[in-house]
């Protein structure tokens, strides 16, 4: 049934006899092209700005063009396109890199921290590390590394059983609510408590295995400036919701993995609290859109 929802409405047939693209086809090449247009008019571009943009032009010619020509794709690069809104992600992410200050050159840590002030009496960051201990660092560590696998826990399984319709709106919503959290990197640049004010950091966050693997990859990968929203909290929000709707049994796993990883986020230093409720407001805006836009009926 879904099979036959999913070529009905997302696979539309041009006069040409072309298959039309995809709303998130339109969406990721209409966000290349916006963040062409913002490094070219930005005077705050970086040395390289030549290569991003031609990537980007390329990116989102590739993207059109194999939404056009679907029908004809061998299996491999058909795949390749159905799952470029999952891993895609780490493409766009790369990109943000060099362009922290390309929309607004100030950081907000200030103003975010002074909400957790506010409303907490003081830094929770700084308050959660009486608790530190190596077996809650490492199980807090894993729900937090689970940010990464989220994404393929959910749709994986949706596309193994053909489930088409659910995969491609599972999938919108989660690049949406990653895309979201983008552009508002670089309109509120935020550090994060671990570059802020790490220096009030008192105890050492020690683990075993995850923990030394997710330290290491946020020093090796680390986004300097994309703290809010918390695009970890968005994408698990999105999934989350996702899983509720089209797959009971990874949704009883995410019950789990989700509130660990919402927890770290500040319990690690990664990010304010008002970084974990704006994060969580952004995937659930993307799974309402998603729906509007990949309608799946039962």
């Amino acid at each position: 049934m879904s099979d036959a929802v999913a070529g009905s409405n997302n696979d539309r047939v041009s006069l040409r006899g072309h298959p039309r693209p995809r709303p998130m086809d339109w969406i990721a090449a209409g966000y290349l092209l916006w963040l062409t247009v913002a490094i070219l008019l930005s005077p705050r571009r970086p040395e390289e700005w030549r290569q991003l943009v031609a990537l980007n032009l390329v990116g989102g010619t590739l993207i059109l063009a194999a939404a056009w020509n679907r029908h004809r794709l061998m299996r491999p690069l058909r795949l390749t396109y159905d799952w470029y809104p999952v891993w895609g992600i780490a493409f766009v992410f790369e990109e943000m890199r060099n362009l922290m200050h390309l929309v607004v050159t100030k950081w907000y840590d200030e103003f975010f921290l002074s909400i957790d002030v506010r409303f907490f009496g003081g830094f929770p960051s700084c308050f959660f590390e009486q608790f530190y201990n190596r077996p809650l660092n490492e199980i807090l560590l894993l729900g937090y590394f689970s940010y990464y696998v989220i994404p393929y826990i959910l749709c994986i399984p949706l596309y193994l059983r053909r489930d088409r319709a659910a995969f491609h709106q599972s999938a919108a919503a989660i690049f949406i609510s990653f895309l979201v959290c983008l552009v508002l990197f670089l309109i509120f640049p935020t550090q994060g408590p671990r570059l802020f004010y790490g220096h009030f950091r008192t105890a050492s966050l020690d683990g075993y295995f995850i923990t030394w693997l997710e330290h290491r990859m946020v020093e090796m990968g680390g986004l300097v400036g994309g703290a809010f929203p918390s695009s970890h909290c968005a994408v698990a929000m999105a999934a989350l919701l996702q899983a509720w709707q089209h797959h009971r049994g990874v949704f009883h796993v995410f019950l789990v993995l989700v509130p660990l990883l919402s927890f770290a986020t500040v319990y690690g230093w990664y990010h304010y609290t008002v970084d974990v409720s704006a994060g969580w407001a952004v995937g659930m805006g993307a799974v309402w859109l998603a729906g509007r836009l990949y309608p799946v009926r039962r």
